[in-house]
């Protein structure tokens, strides 16, 4: 029991750091929005949905936050996961529906 609470303090203070750097095309300050505020462009058909860009390209982890970015542009997801190995993850998915 210990050791699945260590593991899992350390995976929170692992994913921090993640969650306050920018990575790949986020490094640009692109504008993000909230999946939830995301919600009317999937259902418009103008971005695919972040399940639906998982499927896509394989991604079988369960992310743990989810944000939609440069939704006026070349939209992508910026998906934050954690591994099977307790390792935080930041993945960038296509978003665009062509």
């Amino acid at each position: 029991m210990t050791l699945k609470f260590t593991t899992l303090v350390t995976a929170f203070w692992l994913t921090v750091p993640l969650a306050l750097t920018s990575v790949g095309p986020a490094a640009a300050q692109d504008s993000c929005v909230s999946a939830r505020e995301a919600q009317p462009l999937v259902e418009q058909g103008q971005v695919l949905s972040v399940d639906e860009a998982m499927r896509r390209e394989g991604v079988e982890t369960r992310p743990s936050s989810v944000q939609l970015c440069n939704p006026d542009g070349d939209a992508f997801w910026l998906i934050n996961v954690m591994t099977a190995q307790a390792d935080a993850k930041r993945i960038v998915l296509n978003a665009q529906t062509n």
